[in-house]
């Protein structure tokens, strides 16, 4: 007797899910904050030249200039949306089939995110702010049936990026 047991394939959502967010949250910064990127800037420019290391000094002041223009940068509305397909963001589209895990992590007010887990090396986890009209119950169950769910936490590099108010 063969016995074979048949994938259901998932729920087709009935509409899009769709909202718009700013793609990070903004702190303004005060002149104490540019100064405090600047000379400390400088002063491992100065260490890297005293140890005749010209390359790493070049990357530093690169690296402070771009530190800098980044702090100043406003944030820009994207739009978002999750389709049977995948996840919109802006004008990329992440396929369902190159996700691993999802999590809604919220925690009101201070955070509401989405994070994905991706099945990519170079691009492990992504990082999706929700807007505030937006039930994060609505969004768990959209992506149920598509991806599973697992507890992810806060990439560090969005911790840092917190802490250093960007």
């Amino acid at each position: 007797m063969d016995i074979r047991i048949k994938k259901t394939p998932p729920a087709p959502l009935e509409q899009n899910i769709r909202w718009q967010a700013s793609e990070f949250i903004y702190h303004e910064k005060t002149a104490d904050w540019f100064w405090v990127v600047g000379i400390l800037s400088i002063a491992l420019i100065i260490v890297s030249i005293l140890m005749k290391n010209f390359l790493f000094s070049i990357i530093i002041g690169i690296s402070g200039f771009s530190v800098l223009m980044y702090g100043v940068k406003k944030p820009n509305k994207i739009n978002f949306s999750i389709s049977a397909r995948g996840i919109q963001v802006g004008e990329k589209l992440y396929l369902f089939e190159n996700l691993n895990f999802f999590w809604v992590d919220y925690n009101p007010p201070c955070k509401s995110h989405l994070i994905l887990e991706s099945k990519k090396l170079l691009m492990p986890h992504l990082l999706i702010p929700l807007a505030e009209d937006i039930a994060p119950e609505m969004i768990r169950e959209a992506l149920l049936p598509f991806i599973k769910e697992k507890k992810i936490e806060e990439p560090l590099s969005e911790t840092i990026s917190k802490f250093l108010k960007f």
